[in-house]
Parts: structure tokens; sequence; C-alpha cells
């Protein structure tokens, strides 16, 4: 699909300037793992937890292997990368619904190093979460290499705690939503100039 893209754009210069093919969708290796795994994920990791480590890490190489396929079809800009049609440094994003049911704890042991390892390869990126990570945001506030958050449904969230960890540090707050801005703003909160609001 991404040959076929990169066809269409190539017959229109001017737009191939301005429009950019984003790396494919294949989410983060711990949904990845939900996915191909089944319910009993959960319980697993209490019980399995060495197996569920070692096919994270299986996941996670061929996640970068893919990812590598891929920027040979459609190279990576140069520093960054565009998701969203919104422009952020690094050349990932990684998607972390499924982290949203983990405690912190869990999320540094099962999350953190898998996500930290593709942040490591690929110079950078951001990360993603639908529903609620302001019981998580802290640890990925500290990962190397998380340039922005991409966060849904901020309603399910504490948007002060979001905004301590990412706009306060430094990590741009990419997507969110124009309600909760004009909520932020209203309250005199700062984003600093590091946050896309739509």
């Amino acid at each position: 699909m991404a040959r076929r893209f990169k066809e269409i754009l190539a017959a229109c210069p001017k737009l191939s300037q301005s429009a950019h093919i984003f790396h494919p969708d294949i989410q983060g290796p711990m949904n990845v793992c939900e996915m191909l795994w089944g319910g009993s994920l959960y319980v697993d990791l209490y019980d399995k937890p060495a197996l569920i480590k070692d096919f994270l890490s299986l996941i996670t190489e061929t996640y970068i292997a893919f990812m590598r396929r891929s920027q040979e079809v459609v190279p990576p800009l140069d520093g960054y990368a565009v998701h969203w049609s919104m422009l952020h440094r690094g050349q990932i994003m990684i998607r972390d619904d499924a982290a949203t049911n983990f405690s912190p704890e869990m999320f540094e042991e099962f999350v953190r190093p898998y996500d930290q390892r593709l942040l490591d390869e690929f110079g950078g990126g951001g990360l993603h979460f639908c529903g609620r990570g302001d019981h998580f945001i802290a640890k990925v506030a500290e990962m190397p290499g998380v340039y922005a958050i991409n966060m849904t449904q901020a309603e399910h969230n504490d948007v002060e705690t979001i905004c301590r960890h990412t706009v306060d540090k430094g990590i741009n707050l990419i997507g969110l939503e124009e309600r909760a801005a004009k909520q932020l703003f209203r309250s005199g909160r700062s984003l600093q100039g590091r946050a896309h609001c739509w």
C-alpha cells in the first residue's frame, strides 16, 4: 500500500511536499501481546511472567524487523515522524492502550523495557494511549526518547497530572482535545507552548 501511495504522490509534486505517509499502525509490544495471547494474559502475568517476557521480546524484535522493512519502502524523515497529521520528534509512535490496564509497577516490568527498546532503536518518538494513563504517565516521562504523548479520552484522566509529566518536563502533548485544552486555559494552566490541540 505504501508503494501505491508513493506512486500517487509522485504524480502530484505539490501534494507530495505536504502529504506524508506515516508508519503502519503496528501498535506496541504489549498491545500485540494482548491481542495474540487473549484475555488470560492478565492472569498469566502472575502465573507465567517469564514466558510473557520471552514473548514480548520476540514481539519487539519482530516489530523492529517490520519497521526496518517499512522504512525501506518509506524512508523516515530526518529525525521526525508525521503521525495523524502531527509532526513529532523521533521515528516511531508506540500504541500503549493495553498499558492502561496495568499498575505503574506492572508498566515498569512488562511494558517499559520493550517500549524503550523501540525508542532506542528508532531515535525516540511518541507514545499513544486511549483511556486512563495518568497513573503510569510518571513512568513514561522517565523514559529516554519519549518526545510526545498523544492521549485520547482526556475526560478519563487527571489532565493536570498528565501536564506535570509532559509539558512541564519538555514532552509535547499532541492531539489534545479542544475541550480539555480550554479547561486548562480557563484554570490558568500554562501549556508552555508544548501542546497541539484539535
